[in-house]
């Protein structure tokens, strides 16, 4: 019975203590946040003007024109061109549909999916 309570006390003292340094701990934080936001400078506020926010309308898919085409056909055969080292004319490009999220989300999945595969 002696063990058990020689337990317990030590127990109770540990956890006064933990207690006693976490209270002090937000002491010495609250202190600080005192002395330090005296050096801060406070600027005016000045308000802004507000701005209406025009109604944004969304399609399904976004109308790409042919000169906005042409450098993305242009950036796309540079990043090939640069990834194999050897010069690459990009054709034709096209949406692939049916993809559900977003293309950087599946290209993650993907490469976890080839990590896993065992050689």
């Amino acid at each position: 019975m002696g063990a058990l309570v020689f337990g317990l006390q030590i127990a109770l003292i540990g956890i006064g203590m933990v207690f006693v340094a976490l209270i002090a701990l937000i002491l010495i934080i609250s202190l600080q946040e005192k002395v330090l936001s005296g050096f801060t400078k406070k600027k005016p506020e000045v308000e802004a003007p507000k701005v209406e926010a025009a109604p944004v309308v969304r399609t399904s898919q976004p109308e790409i024109k042919k000169e906005d085409q042409d450098e993305l056909i242009a950036v796309i055969a540079a990043a090939i061109s640069a990834y194999n080292g050897q010069q690459v004319v990009v054709k034709n490009i096209r949406r692939v549909t049916g993809n559900s999220g977003l293309p950087w989300a599946n290209a993650g999945r993907t490469d976890n999916m080839n990590l896993r595969q065992m050689v």
